[in-house]
């Protein structure tokens, strides 16, 4: 019998937060430390990069987080009238806003596999 469990570095977690692409919208269905899945009504081919931000407005109460991210789309597929893209996080620095005018940022990791 074969093994059908999912050999991912990272566990997935389903939650759906904003994404902001550089020409539009999505909303995330599940995001690892190193994937994201989302659903957009922009188109995307297979094999390119993409840049796009998350908000986590309550990943901290009163402490919101904005995740800019670099990504390689490794599928697209329909969903419904708009697009489901699959991508592998390759880069990310954080936002993390103290108070209305602070805010500090963070660099990710370019090695998240």
């Amino acid at each position: 019998m074969e093994n059908t469990a999912e050999k991912r570095a990272t566990q997935r977690i389903e939650i759906e937060v904003p994404v902001h692409l550089e020409q539009g919208s999505g909303v995330t269905r599940d995001v690892s430390l190193s994937g994201i899945y989302f659903v957009t009504d922009q188109n995307f081919s297979e094999g390119t990069t993409l840049k796009f931000t998350i908000e986590l407005e309550y990943a901290i109460p009163g402490r919101p987080m904005h995740l800019d991210c670099q990504a390689h789309v490794l599928r697209v597929e329909p969903q419904g009238d708009q697009m489901g893209v699959a991508a592998r996080i390759e880069d990310f620095t954080y936002l993390q806003q103290y108070g209305e005018d602070n805010i500090r940022v963070v660099p990710g990791s370019n090695n998240l596999q």
